[in-house]
């Protein structure tokens, strides 16, 4: 009878409820012989997202982070990921028709799914419903010169669908959060 009177008390405190079973989640994860595994990856990089939206926002159901500055969230993520872990991730493009501009840009771990800063991550699938009839082409070799072409500049100082871009935030989010990934 005690347990289900705590359980009733967290269920009252949403927060303290959310914060224990997020702690919860995160030392499961811990626990794992390999905690970049993608089960714990997700949840981690989820949170991410999560904060990612919060601090930047959306229009009209789009992540903001995703309207102009996903390009320099990939590059900024891609270095530190790849910083810390074995297994390394590439750059991948969401290409026109045409192949001679990029709409988006997200990464690409080595197990095929893809991550972005507004969407979380995702299977190839649910990559290509979200941009249906557009080639996707995985950048192997890192091409700063390309990718600038492509996506039209790196280095705005401004994005006008989101003004509130913080290069300096968005770095202090993905290192908080690929800490969370380390191996002890």
């Amino acid at each position: 009878m005690r347990a289900f009177s705590y359980f009733r008390w967290f269920l009252r405190r949403p927060r303290v409820f959310t914060v224990a079973l997020g702690a919860s989640v995160l030392t499961a994860c811990a626990i794992t012989a390999n905690s970049a595994s993608p089960p714990c990856r997700a949840i981690v990089l989820n949170g991410l997202r999560d904060e990612i939206n919060t601090n930047y926002g959306d229009k009209t159901g789009t992540p903001r982070i995703n309207c102009g500055p996903c390009a320099r969230f990939a590059i900024a993520f891609r270095e530190r990921w790849n910083a810390r872990f074995d297994d390394k991730i590439n750059l991948a493009c969401v290409l026109t028709h045409d192949r001679k501009n990029c709409g988006h840009v997200v990464v690409k771990f080595a197990d095929g799914t893809y991550f972005d800063g507004g969407n979380g991550v995702m299977s190839d699938q649910r990559l290509r419903l979200l941009f249906p009839d557009h080639p996707i082409e995985e950048m192997v070799e890192f091409d700063r010169n390309r990718l600038d072409r492509l996506v039209g500049g790196l280095d705005h100082e401004r994005y006008p669908e989101c003004p509130n871009y913080s290069e300096d935030l968005t770095v202090r989010l993905i290192d908080k959060h690929l800490a969370q990934l380390m191996n002890n």
